[in-house]
């Protein structure tokens, strides 16, 4: 798949009688997000997936074990170019802890305007099923990886210490990080929604998280897990 620089699969090519084994699974993740954008998930089926590329179902099950094996798929396709972006803010160099929330809104943004409101209901497809629920995890945790390095660039020594050691600042930091990115989530949907314009909605999302790395550093100095800072 060749992506856009802020786009995931778009139609797929017209079928060939035979494909290499990566390019085939290939050609069924772009049917099956095209069919996603146009019908939502339940319009991904087995059936309509195979008919959009003209192939029978057995070759369909040589890559994919069913219908939520290619739903989970196509999250992770979500998932690699989410990180992707957000990598490409987090670790560059310079700029304050904000400056990174509000860059790393601005790519997340981007990506939902490019993917419009499937991811969500992507999800809600195959809620429950541990493959789904694996694939989620490991998003969340390399995103907070992400974050962890990030961070730790831009906060005091003592912090920075914590950060990387102790279990209950990484999972303070994780939690606020999915805070912050619920937020986007919300603030992105009514966007969508035409509720409010894209500008409006990163600046709501900005306001109700200015400083929240400051709290959240004062609040684990008040409870005595890191040493209060100079």
């Amino acid at each position: 798949m060749v992506m856009a620089k802020q786009a995931l699969p778009s139609s797929p090519e017209v079928p060939k009688k035979w494909l290499p084994a990566d390019q085939r699974r290939q050609s069924l993740l772009d049917a099956g997000w095209a069919l996603l954008v146009e019908g939502g998930p339940q319009a991904v089926t087995i059936d309509a997936v195979v008919a959009q590329i003209g192939i029978s179902r057995p070759i369909f099950y040589r890559h994919f074990t069913d219908r939520v094996d290619l739903l989970v798929a196509l999250y992770q396709t979500y998932g690699e170019e989410f990180l992707r972006l957000q990598e490409s803010v987090l670790l560059r160099e310079g700029g304050t802890i904000d400056d990174l929330i509000h860059a790393a809104l601005v790519v997340y943004f981007d990506l939902v305007a490019s993917t419009g409101v499937v991811v969500r209901p992507l999800v809600e497809a195959a809620n429950g099923d541990p493959r789904m629920e694996a694939a989620r995890r490991s998003v969340r945790e390399r995103h907070a990886v992400l974050w962890r390095v990030a961070v730790v660039r831009r906060v005091a020594p003592e912090v920075a210490e914590a950060l990387l050691t102790d279990d209950r600042v990484r999972q303070m930091l994780a939690l606020t990080i999915e805070l912050v990115l619920a937020m986007g989530g919300e603030a992105s949907s009514l966007w969508l929604s035409g509720r409010v314009d894209r500008a409006d909605a990163e600046e709501m999302v900005m306001v109700m998280v200015d400083g929240l790395t400051d709290r959240v550093v004062a609040h684990l100095v008040r409870i005595g897990v890191v040493g209060a800072t100079s």
